[in-house]
Order: structure tokens, then sequence, then C-alpha cells
């Protein structure tokens, strides 16, 4: 860290990498919000290991400092990885010559530890921002609940993805009632711009997930076969978006159950191509057996389409009752939803541009960083 103005540095382990440009998007949308809030951001890329791996981290016009933590594996994760985590952070701190105005952790996962470290060291506050969904279902192993714990010890400030999320980790850290701040993820509204939906016939619905058991396209494939003759006689077509390990058996099930003619899969898109296959659609689709502050979800309002969304996790905290449609997460319940989306017995919804300046004043860039200058000075004032 170069002489002169001292910077927020913003820590995270979760930076895109150039194997997977589109990656944890988020990340980079918190840092240029904070970074808009803050006036001067350096990022680093917490990276343990003994090897220096190639694929590098990215981030759209803030460069980021690899930070290596040559620790083996073995180590990192065995119960005292996050002691050992937070011992490198403080031999980083010692060599710092510029103090950090502040020093914000973004996700627990190796970061969390080593930025509670460097903090110490060096005295600057020390803020922590959440968006793992793990801490929420309560999956994170013996030696992540011992990070959290020394993490939520050393923080000035608390930040989570959702109050759905900060209630989780105000339970997990013995922390008083509504101490967590909820920090809305940012859109970027240059990609996710408001246009009309389309004006073809029938109906378009979109869902932007990788395909891995928790993002829940099994129950898609169930809710679809129940309510096949209805969103046939409605020319309701669906497009998946996305890739990962249980794209080829959903598709050869519902190829097998003659419904691949109802379903484009696209693969892996980039953020741009993203952004228009939510707006070429008139609905998106979440089924996920829970999610924090789901930013397709926040990308769809942001464009101006409505939202259909189990009601699980941080998702009733998103979609209003004029923004779409939260069901029972079962295969009724969704298959009741796709009739109501096909038939057009959805009522109650806002027009489309109502809805997208709502989601702009609420999750723009510009008024996440607002709330971020609002929540810096609490940490500044006890550096």
């Amino acid at each position: 860290m170069s002489g002169g103005r001292a910077p927020v540095l913003v820590l995270s382990s979760w930076w895109p990498r150039e194997s997977n440009p589109h990656a944890t998007p988020f990340i980079v949308d918190h840092a240029a919000a904070l970074a808009v809030a803050a006036g001067d951001v350096e990022c680093w890329s917490i990276e343990p290991g003994l090897r220096t791996l190639p694929d590098r981290p990215l981030a759209a016009n803030l460069p980021i400092v690899r930070k290596r933590v040559k620790l083996p594996w073995r180590a990192i994760l065995s119960p005292a990885g996050p002691r050992a985590l937070f011992l490198a952070g403080v031999v980083a701190g010692r060599r710092l010559r510029v103090r950090p105005a502040l020093i914000m952790a973004q996700a627990l996962e190796h970061a969390g530890p080593y930025a509670a470290g460097l903090a110490t060291s060096c005295g600057a506050a020390l803020a922590y921002l959440e968006h793992w969904s793990g801490v929420a279902q309560g999956t994170i192993t013996p030696a992540q609940r011992s990070a959290l714990r020394l993490v939520l010890d050393r923080s000035d400030v608390v930040l989570a993805a959702g109050g759905f999320l900060g209630r989780a980790i105000e339970q997990a850290g013995d922390l008083d009632p509504e101490s967590v701040v909820r920090m809305d993820n940012p859109v970027d509204l240059r990609l996710f711009r408001p246009g009309p939906p389309p004006t073809t016939q029938g109906t378009v619905i979109v869902q932007v997930a990788d395909f891995r058991p928790a993002k829940g396209h099994d129950l898609f494939a169930d809710a679809l076969l129940a309510a096949r003759p209805d969103v046939e006689r409605h020319q309701v077509r669906f497009v998946l978006v996305g890739d990962g390990p249980e794209r080829a058996r959903i598709e050869r099930r519902l190829a097998d159950a003659g419904l691949g003619p109802l379903v484009h899969f696209t693969g892996k898109l980039s953020r741009a191509e993203v952004a228009q296959a939510i707006r070429d659609a008139d609905w998106t689709l979440l089924t996920s057996e829970t999610e924090n502050l789901p930013c397709a979800a926040i990308e769809s309002l942001a464009i101006g389409r409505p939202v259909a969304a189990p009601q699980v996790g941080g998702i009733p905290e998103v979609v209003e009752a004029a923004d779409g449609v939260l069901f029972e997460r079962t295969a009724e319940g969704l298959a009741d939803t796709l009739r109501r989306i096909g038939s057009g017995s959805v009522v109650g919804l806002r027009p489309w541009h109502e809805r997208a300046t709502a989601a702009a004043k609420r999750y723009g860039a510009e008024a996440v960083a607002n709330r971020y200058a609002s929540v810096l000075p609490l940490a500044r004032a006890e550096a």
C-alpha cells in the first residue's frame, strides 16, 4: 500500500477469477459501491496455500492485490486454521506503511480471520460483511464457526446481505438483536437497465441459477410435469441460464419426459447476456432451497420483471406482493404458480416501470453507497 491518503481495504477470497469471470459478482458490486462512498478503495485477494495459482482474481475497474498466505491447506482447514490466518494478518499489518481508514472483510471464508489480524495489528477499524448461506443454514464446520466467532469479536461493524442472514449471524455469534446492519446487494443499473416486457405471444419465464442441488431444478421439473397441460395450453416457455454438475441430468430428465421443447438451456452467460435474458422474459423464477438476498431477483426487479420465488429465507424481503408471487416450496405450490402466470391470473402487480424505479432506489449502486456512507463513520469513530 503506497503512501498518501489512507484507503479502505476490501478483503475477500471470493473474487471472480479468469477461469470464472462471472462468479460472485456481488463481491465486486459491493466493492464498487464502497469505493463511491469512501473515495479510495484497495482490493485484496486473500489466497491461502503453498502454491501460487495461475487463476488470477478479477474486478472491473478495481485493481486487485493478491495476498498470499503460505500455509498448507491441511492447517487452514483444521480447527487451528482461523488462528493461523489471524496471525498471518497480524504479521501483514505490521508491514503496512499507511494505516487504512477501514478494513472490510467480505465473506468469512479465509479473508475474515486474516482481516481481523490485519486490523488488530495496524489499529484500523474492521467491518465484516457476510453473504454466505451456510451461516444461515447452520451448515458451517466447527473450524468455520470458530472463525466466525473470532471475526465477530473483533469487528466494529457487522453487516449482512439481508435481514434473514443478519438474524442468523446474531444467533450464531450471541449478538444483540438487530445489532447486525443490513446491507442490500447493489445492482449495476448500466447492465440491468429498465425495459418494457416482450410483446411476443405466450409467456417466457427465465431462471438464472447454477445447476446444483440447492438451486432446486428438480423441484422445477416436478412442477412442470404437474402443470404440463396448462403450461402447453397457455404457451409458457422456459429459459434456464447457468451450468453446473446437475445440468446434464436435468436436461435428460426433461427430455425423457417429453418436456424438452418447452425448455431452453443457455449454459453459462456473461452478466450482459444474463441481463438480456431477463429483459427478453416476462417473469423470473427462483426455486432455491433458501436464499439470503438473491441477486437474480434484484436484477429482475431492476429491469422491471416480476419474480416468482419460494417463500423461504430472505426472499420475502425482496419480493413484495406488487412485484411477483411467493409460493410454498412444493411441487404443487410451484405448479399452481406456473398455471397462474400462464393464464394471466396473477393480479395486483404494479407496472414494470414503477417496479424498476423502486428497485433502483433501493438497490442501485448510489443507494447502497449512501448506505455505506452512513455506516462507515460508526467504524471510523472507534478506530
